[in-house]
């Protein structure tokens, strides 16, 4: 099979550069803005796409903010100084190609005393060109979202080298879920990531390689069910691992029989008979009409649906290796990247520059052997390179990656990097620039992660965005930058403390503890990513980590500078208290856990740490609450609320954590017989606090 990978793709790989007209003179330096006043214009071409229209609006606005001057955007130059965005007239009278750029790459370039060209390898390219132009000449920072985390410096005056700069992404799918830069609908409940995400550079999800679970809609049972049900698996419980006879007993008895033909286009508990008749042509003819369809899209998703069933045939057994993958499930790569290697060949015969993902999780874990994987097809590894931190664990993880290296000739990663469901600030900078600089050297092109972040964690997501862009950026100098631009100078020492402290846990303290250790089972081998419903990591944090990042962060307040900077020091002052409420009242559980209720002495001692323990709780609910329409931190409360059914992160429990309350309600079997439990009870019914007054008198009862 030939490898025939996109000019632009060979162009990133090999990271070239344009060679620039060399009858083209940059100057020195061009003046844009003197003593408020504008001296340039925006030159746009008159055809100018969406696009880069909207980019021509955000340089105006961003350099309006920054000088108080106002650029005018014309399609045909008026002005003795132009900003030309995209392929304007002039800059196609000057030759100024973007030559092997990616499709994301752009060129920043004067081409005479009095014009500068800012032109990208596509339209998004040019976009990413004014986002690095407005970051490299004006200052400009998208810290966080909503206007709290813009950074925008004021001068009175703005002077632009004229010096060409050329780039190009590392990764050329960079995604963080669930952002979406193209704009989200008004019922989403993450409407105010689009801009943060478009200004930083990350692509819409499917914008350069689509991934996701889609089989389910490539086989709509509405059309296929009827006529063609072979297409859809034969469900045998015997050879099923035992965690699935569950489920496939209860497929069985809603559907009948062993063939499972879903009744509804939006089931997704189950995969397709790769081995059955027609199967490749059905799915080739369906991603042509697609691409015939949408004639801009340049991927395709092959992804598996979510779903541990798999067709239990003969004919598909015989195509599989009979053998159990590094995760202990049936291997069914064979048997997959067989059918998905036919179908790809199929679809180039119509359309040979299309790209096609997949994902490389349960069952697809391991790499085929039988089949090389087709080189316009990219497996999407899934695994939480967190786990790196413990030698066994990263060179099992880089063994099996070694397999992947050689059966396919590019590959995507798909990372979990959350977010919002944890208690404590989760940052590892460091880490993260160790593991992406690993990957750009093994053939990792394209980068997906659920992230939902908690912009509690402050440059988290911010210096993961520019890590993908360029994975050698030196990553100190990117938490000073961040951490000054925040809150000012003088506070910024004390902010980098604070995220250092919790740098130091994630990489350090957390492998001490019983959630690193059995997070997700017993066998570490076969976990993907660390269960971020378990809280146990809240016993292990160090009590010191807390005491101290609460006096920093009290130091950051008192220091912040600007107006804006204390605005943004006390947002995140307000979530350390969520995060410090939620560490105290997580102890609340580890002390009802370590009574022994039937003993007196063990009693009486719960029930005077009970009003203490009561309080971080209510206080973390308190504090929670406050968040439900607060425009940068709302995505916590919805989750931990579990609002619209987004998966609460507190199991069964929702935002109405009871953690401490057991302190006061297991005396409740003690207080009949044991009379200094039941009088302790009754001063704590009569306490000042209403939680504590309540539970007291419900273990009265």
């Amino acid at each position: 099979m030939k490898n025939l990978l996109p000019f632009a793709l060979a162009a990133a790989l090999a990271l070239t550069t344009l060679a620039p007209n060399p009858a083209l003179a940059a100057p020195a330096k061009i003046k844009i803005v003197e003593a408020g006043k504008p001296l340039a214009e925006i030159v746009i071409p008159e055809d100018a796409s969406d696009r880069v229209k909207k980019a021509a609006n955000s340089l105006q606005e961003y350099v309006k903010k920054s000088t108080g001057a106002a650029l005018p955007i014309h399609t045909v130059s008026q002005n003795d100084v132009s900003i030309h965005i995209g392929k304007t007239s002039e800059v196609l009278k000057n030759k100024l190609d973007t030559g092997k750029l990616d499709h994301d790459g752009f060129v920043l370039q004067g081409f005479n005393d009095n014009d500068f060209s800012i032109l990208g390898g596509s339209d998004f390219g040019t976009e990413y060109g004014v986002y690095d132009f407005l970051e490299r000449f004006v200052g400009v920072s998208w810290l966080m979202p909503t206007e709290i985390g813009e950074y925008v410096p004021t001068r009175s005056s703005l002077e632009i080298p004229g010096t060409r700069v050329e780039e190009n992404p590392a990764f050329l799918l960079r995604y963080f879920s669930p952002m979406n830069p193209s704009g989200q609908s008004p019922n989403d409940p993450y409407p105010r990531y689009a801009k943060w995400a478009s200004h930083n550079r990350i692509n819409k999800r499917n914008a350069r390689m689509d991934y996701g679970h889609n089989l389910k809609h490539l086989f709509a049972p509405s059309k296929f069910g009827k006529s063609n049900p072979e297409f859809y698996p034969l469900i045998d419980p015997d050879n099923i691992p035992e965690d699935f006879k569950k489920e496939a007993e209860e497929f069985q008895k809603e559907y009948g029989g062993k063939r499972f033909v879903p009744k509804t286009d939006s089931e997704y508990r189950w995969n397709p008979n790769f081995s059955a008749p027609g199967i490749v042509d059905a799915a080739a003819e369906e991603i042509i009409t697609y691409f015939r369809k949408h004639p801009d899209a340049m991927t395709y998703s092959l992804g598996m649906n979510d779903s541990n069933n798999f067709d239990q045939s003969p004919e598909s057994l015989r195509r599989r290796s009979g053998k159990k993958n590094y995760l202990n499930r049936e291997d069914i790569s064979d048997d997959y990247f067989e059918w998905a290697n036919a179908v790809v060949t199929k679809v180039l015969e119509v359309f040979p520059d299309k790209w096609f993902g997949v994902l490389a999780y349960n069952e697809l874990a391991d790499p085929p052997t039988r089949v090389r994987v087709h080189p316009r097809i990219v497996p999407f590894i899934t695994y939480e390179r967190l786990y790196w931190l413990d030698p066994e664990l990263e060179a099992h993880n880089k063994a099996i990656q070694a397999r992947w290296e050689k059966a396919t000739e590019v590959l995507g990663w798909y990372e979990y990097i959350y977010g919002l469901m944890y208690m404590v600030p989760r940052i590892y900078p460091h880490h993260t620039q160790v593991t992406l600089q690993w990957a750009q050297q093994h053939k990792v092109k394209y980068f997906a992660a659920e992230l939902y972040p908690n912009w509690g964690a402050g440059p988290k997501a911010w210096i993961q965005a520019k890590l993908l862009w360029n994975p050698d950026l030196n990553v100190d100098e990117m938490m000073k930058d961040w951490c000054e631009k925040a809150v000012g100078p003088k506070a910024s020492p004390s902010l980098l403390r604070y995220f250092g402290v919790w740098e130091n846990y994630w990489t350090k303290d957390v492998q001490d503890s019983d959630f690193w250790d059995k997070s997700y089972g017993q066998n570490k081998f076969t976990r993907i990513y660390l269960s971020f419903n378990d809280f146990r990591y809240l016993k292990d944090v160090p009590e010191a980590a807390v005491v101290e990042s609460d006096k920093l962060m009290n130091f950051v307040v008192a220091l912040a500078g600007s107006p804006l900077q204390k605005q943004r020091a006390q947002k995140l002052h307000e979530m350390w208290q969520f995060y410090k409420w939620s560490y105290y009242a997580y102890q609340g559980s580890v002390l009802t856990d370590s009574y022994d209720f039937k003993n007196p002495k063990d009693v009486l001692d719960a029930l005077e740490k009970a009003p203490s323990q009561v309080a971080a709780t209510q206080k973390r609910k308190e504090t929670l609450d406050s968040f439900k329409d607060d425009p940068l931190f709302r995505d916590v409360w919805m989750r931990v609320n579990n609002v619209s059914g987004r998966g609460g992160a507190i199991s069964g429990g929702g935002g109405d954590v009871r953690w401490g309350h057991g302190l006061i309600l297991k005396a409740r079997t003690l207080a009949k017989t044991n009379e200094e439990v039941r009088v302790e009870l009754e001063r704590l019914s009569k306490s000042p606090d209403k939680k504590v007054q309540e539970l007291a008198k419900k273990a009265l009862k």
